[in-house]
């Protein structure tokens, strides 16, 4: 499953922000 990607680099932007 692709889904630990997804949180990843959901994660990685919104730390970005």
């Amino acid at each position: 499953v692709y889904a630990i990607s997804w949180l990843a680099l959901l994660g990685f932007v919104i730390v970005f922000q």
